[in-house]
């Protein structure tokens, strides 16, 4: 393990410096993650040079399956082509005892002259106990081939309320 954090009330968190070349892989893990609001979703960005990507690189799918209190169950699906930022689709929600765990696994952040891939699973309670979801996607960042030196978590709007972070170094 190579740091822990946690997710307060804040607007952005960004996991950035943690990189070396001891690894090559990380792994990122986020539990019980909240939004302050109803109706927002979690996006991400990576960062080099600590600072956030911004420009219209990213390129990513998701494929997720979901189940309502009604018990009506389907699959639904995310995708992104040059959008800024990546994003998996479904609201977070509020309550204290609900949640989103997601999990990240970024490839060889600090390789030169290659585009950036991650891939990232997670199971939720979206707005507050309307459905549960569980997905799964991947892509890539097309622009800068420089090294990257972190992430940066942020909901579509308003502010996190809640939610722990750990990232893990793997060897190559």
């Amino acid at each position: 393990k190579l740091a822990t954090g946690t997710i307060g009330n804040v607007s952005s968190g960004a996991i950035d410096g943690y990189y070396t070349s001891d690894y090559k892989n990380y792994k990122l893990i986020v539990n019980n993650l909240r939004n302050s609001n109803a109706s927002r979703q979690l996006y991400w960005r990576f960062r080099a040079s600590n600072t956030s990507l911004t420009a219209g690189n990213y390129r990513f799918v998701e494929n997720s399956n979901y189940n309502n209190s009604g018990n009506t169950s389907n699959t639904s699906s995310t995708k992104g082509w040059d959008a800024n930022n990546f994003y998996n689709g479904w609201d977070l929600s509020t309550g204290s005892d609900r949640g989103m765990h997601f999990e990240m696994e970024i490839y060889d952040p600090q390789k030169t002259g290659t585009n950036k891939h991650m891939k990232f699973s997670y199971t939720q309670d979206v707005s507050d106990a309307t459905y549960i979801v569980m997905g799964d996607g991947g892509g890539y960042y097309n622009g800068s081939s420089g090294a990257h030196s972190g992430i940066e978590l942020f909901p579509q709007a308003d502010n996190f309320a809640s939610g722990d972070w750990y990232l893990y170094g793997i060897k190559g």
